[in-house]
């Protein structure tokens, strides 16, 4: 099979593809790993182990990420829905806390975003033993966002968020334009955020991931939020 692709930004390949060949292993053929890059096809992305089934493929690279103080939002505090442990509707300045550390998911289908909230739940205690908090906010409505609190028996506030409005008082990333504005997916990137609640809420460091997979683990977390002890 031949399927043309256009990488954003370079150019337009002209590949043979073997059956058994993957979206991952085309996005490998134009000299990205699939952690670097997104394969669209019609506009829409496409799950990296399936099967090249598409004459015609366009494949995103993605941002550059990175760590530091990073964007600080006007305000800080914010409240939302909270269909996770505490009150309902959530406000970030009545946790009771040292420090926040704000969990900006992608979206309800990311794997990696689920990964992330089992681990947090896993080390949930050690969290809480150097006085941090964890808090989800998850671009969904407060139906799909209980059904990862009931799914990982989330311990900690988790926000559903449908308007994205507090995504977009932090300023969460996106990327790829009208494309990333209409599918988080592809658009949306991770966020870690720590926030000082010894006093007015501030911002203290932030995580930008580059890709879907990259964020910090609880050990950064752990050591980064030390710094501010």
């Amino acid at each position: 099979m031949h399927v043309t692709v256009e990488v954003i930004g370079e150019g337009t390949h002209e590949l043979a593809c073997e059956p058994e060949d993957t979206y991952a292993d085309l996005i490998r053929s134009v000299g990205y790993s699939p952690q670097e890059a997104a394969a669209l096809v019609d506009g829409s992305p496409v799950p990296e182990d399936r099967a090249v089934d598409a004459e015609r493929v366009t494949v995103l690279r993605l941002i550059k990420g990175g760590s530091g103080r990073g964007y600080v939002p006007e305000t800080v505090d914010f409240e939302g829905a909270n269909v996770g442990p505490g009150p309902d509707p959530f406000a970030l300045s009545d946790l009771e806390t040292d420090i926040a550390v704000l969990l900006f998911h992608r979206d309800h289908l990311c794997g990696n975003c689920r990964t992330q909230v089992k681990a947090v739940v896993s080390n949930h205690d050690s969290l809480r033993e150097a006085g941090v908090e964890a808090v989800s906010i998850l671009p969904e409505d407060r139906e799909r966002a209980a059904e990862w609190v009931a799914e990982y028996d989330v311990p900690y506030p988790f926000i559903a968020d449908p308007e994205t409005e507090i995504a977009s008082q932090y300023g969460q990333s996106r990327r790829f334009g009208p494309i990333g504005r209409r599918i988080d997916l592809i658009g949306r990137m991770p966020e870690v955020v720590l926030v000082d609640l010894r006093r007015e809420p501030e911002v203290l460091w932030r995580y930008t991931g580059s890709h879907p997979g990259d964020r910090p683990g609880i050990d950064a977390i752990l050591e980064e939020a030390r710094k501010f002890a």
